[in-house]
């Protein structure tokens, strides 16, 4: 739809988890693009349903390298592509679900 209404669009298959996946799909917006001047991070997952002594070590792990190590290493990857324009600078929007306020 973007590009019908005459914009630019670009769609990266990436697991936000694999720090090569994130640098390639980060590259791929530079080709495409020219420069990262913004980022909206918001991939991120819930637990299944479980007492905590319950939940199998795999489900947190899963839960962890989705929500925390992919902003880490979005956040690691973008800041310096947005620090080498002319002045420095770019904005990154980092999302949280529903679910990341509750106590």
């Amino acid at each position: 739809m973007v590009k019908e209404k005459g914009g630019q669009a670009l769609a990266v298959r990436c697991d936000v988890s694999q720090s090569e996946e994130v640098k390639n799909c980060l590259e791929q917006a530079i080709e495409t693009f020219g420069r990262l001047d913004f980022a909206f991070n918001n991939a991120g997952v819930e637990q299944k349903q479980a007492l905590t002594e319950e939940l199998a070590v795999e489900e947190w792990e899963r839960v962890i390298n989705i929500d925390l190590r992919g902003v880490f290493l979005y956040l690691k990857y973008e800041i310096p592509l947005m620090l080498k324009h002319d002045g420095g600078g770019g904005a990154i929007v980092n999302t949280s679900s529903g679910p990341g306020h509750k106590i």
